[in-house]
This record gives structure tokens, C-alpha cells and sequence, in this order.
């Protein structure tokens, strides 16, 4: 009598659940992530993975990525939205900064808050129009990959921009 192997492999997990959290330490690297979804707003994996680590593959920029979401206080988010495109499965995944990822850029010294006070007045309508918001990331992070190679150009981040702007803007 053939006894039946018990099943060794364990359930995977669908891309749109939030695996248990687990303890995070934040690195240098992780705070560039933040950085750049508290500049850039809700940006394509792969697109974070070109202007923060291109020294590694995309393959390890997404499981940090994943871990930064799924940490006991989600510093990342991956809106819903992206879940109501054809091909959302197949896709790489967008994210965005989440209110704790924020709060620790805050308390890093990353982020001014003032540069709080400018982010939160022009995202008051977060998400009202979501493919709106990524394809302006999308946009940006073009612009800075573009100027990345140029020595000759400079991105200036909106944050740059507002801090030298007269008082009344």
C-alpha cells in the first residue's frame, strides 16, 4: 500500500493579501524608498527599483519593498485602485508612503514639517483620481532617471522648489 506524501509545499499567498507582519530594521536604503514615494507619490515597483537600487535586482527591491508594507506598522501602501486594471495581476505592484513611513521620515530629520504641511495640501484629495496620481509618478520618476544621466542636469524636487518660492505661494 503506497502511503500519500503529506503536502509539502506551503499555500501561497495571493499578491493582494497582507502576509503577517514581521519585525523591520530600517537601512539607509529603506529611508531612499521612503523618500523618494514622499516626493514622487504612488510609484510602479519597477520604477522605484530604477532611481533607488539599481545595483541590486528588481527581485530584491520588491521583497523589500513587501517587507516595508507588511511591517508591524506598514510604512508603505499599496493602494486598492491598482487591483481594477486588466492586467492587474501581472503587473508590477504600486505603492505609496503610508502615514507611518511619513512619520518616520519625520523622525529621521528627513522631512520638515512644513514639507508635511506642502505634502498633505496637495494630496487633500488623495487618490481621487489614482491613475491620474501614478502616471504624474510615473512622469517624475522619468524626468529624474533622464537628468540622472545627464551630468550636465539637475532634478529639483518640489521641496527645493517650494523652500525658495516668495512666502505668499
Amino acid at each position: 500500500m503506497d502511503a500519500i506524501a503529506p503536502d509539502t509545499h506551503a499555500k501561497r499567498k495571493s499578491r493582494w493579501e497582507r502576509a503577517e507582519p514581521s519585525p523591520v530594521q530600517i537601512t539607509a536604503r529603506d529611508l531612499d524608498y521612503l523618500q523618494l514615494l514622499f516626493e514622487n507619490g504612488p510609484t510602479r515597483a519597477n520604477l522605484i527599483h530604477a532611481l533607488v537600487a539599481p545595483d541590486v535586482t528588481q527581485a530584491v527591491t520588491t521583497r523589500r519593498l513587501n517587507r516595508l508594507f507588511r511591517a508591524p506598522r506598514p510604512l508603505l501602501e499599496r493602494p486598492a485602485q491598482q487591483r481594477e486594471s486588466y492586467n492587474a495581476n501581472y503587473s508590477f505592484l504600486v505603492y505609496d508612503l503610508g502615514a507611518a513611513g511619513e512619520q518616520l521620515l519625520a523622525e529621521r530629520g528627513c522631512i520638515s514639517e512644513e514639507d508635511r504641511a506642502w505634502r498633505a495640501s496637495l494630496r487633500r484629495s488623495r487618490y481621487l483620481n489614482f491613475w491620474h496620481d501614478v502616471l504624474l509618478g510615473e512622469i517624475i520618476g522619468s524626468i529624474r532617471l533622464g537628468v540622472r544621466d545627464n551630468s550636465a542636469l539637475r532634478f529639483i524636487p518640489w521641496r527645493e522648489i517650494l523652500r525658495k518660492a516668495p512666502h505668499a505661494t
